[in-house]
């Protein structure tokens, strides 16, 4: 089977490399041969030493990273296993970004909060990410988010009757918690974007807890309303950065994404 090339890598080095899947395309092989054309099966026809090390939902774009020997990928994995990689998304939501800005202010102490839509400020936030991660398993339902953050900590569980969807299960669910602020105005009147902090990495978990909050991603085939979902043509949800300590040099590893699909779907906008 002859595959389309893949994206031009985001990183490359000796090590690993990254690249930003679009959306609609697997990033690993699917059961049947009408589910073998993948990002991963692409990057191998010139890579063929690539091993995947995480992914993303089919309907998701954005980063993500494939290591080069079976040792890296063993130390990134371990990474993603223990919250060491930090990661950044952007959504478009089905709601005004007066709905979004009183959804967030709701969520914030008595004294309030403003979402700070500042850049640098990763090395606060990874240490932030400790404390939250040692909550989240002593008392996911005490948890607080961090100046200019809105914390949701619904506890999930997939939906099996109905998969591949996700459900909240305050009795059985796993604990799950997502950080998110206002980012501005959506590309269409009725939408605004969010940023996303996913400390926890369940199925489809940014998708059900903005759900859960009322504010569905736009394009969501699984959870959005039917305005909501006739909003767009794909899900817009957007994996736009990653941060880590690189498995080989010890060294601080930002990456950014290179594409951001949302404003191109809405030329006439």
């Amino acid at each position: 089977m002859l595959l389309p090339p893949p994206p031009a890598p985001v990183y490359a080095d000796e090590h690993l490399l990254a690249f930003d899947k679009p959306a609609g395309l697997l990033a690993v092989p699917g059961r049947g041969p009408d589910k073998a054309d993948c990002l991963s099966a692409r990057v191998q026809a010139v890579w063929p030493e690539a091993l995947i090390v995480h992914r993303l939902d089919e309907a998701t774009s954005g980063l993500i990273l494939m290591a080069r020997s079976p040792r890296v990928q063993r130390l990134l994995g371990d990474a993603f296993a223990q919250r060491r990689v930090h990661k950044r998304y952007e959504a478009v939501v089905g709601a005004s970004a007066a709905a979004v800005a009183a959804a967030f202010a709701a969520s914030q102490p008595e004294a309030g909060g403003q979402a700070d839509e500042g850049e640098d400020e990763w090395p606060q936030e990874q240490e932030a990410e400790k404390d939250e991660t040692a909550a989240l398993s002593a008392a996911p339902s005490a948890l607080s988010a961090p100046p200019g953050w809105a914390a949701i900590g619904l506890p999930l569980l997939p939906d099996w009757p109905r998969r591949p969807r996700s459900k909240v299960d305050h009795t059985h669910g796993k604990p799950s918690l997502t950080l998110w602020r206002p980012a501005g105005g959506g590309p269409l009147p009725g939408t605004a974007r969010v940023a996303l902090r996913p400390i926890t990495g369940r199925s489809h978990q940014l998708r059900v807890h903005l759900a859960a909050i009322g504010l569905p991603i736009a394009g969501d085939a699984l959870y959005a309303p039917p305005a909501a979902q006739a909003l767009a043509s794909r899900l817009l949800l957007h994996a736009g950065a990653l941060q880590l300590t690189h498995p080989a040099t010890g060294k601080p590893l930002r990456l950014a994404s290179r594409t951001q699909h949302f404003d191109a779907l809405f030329p006439q906008a």
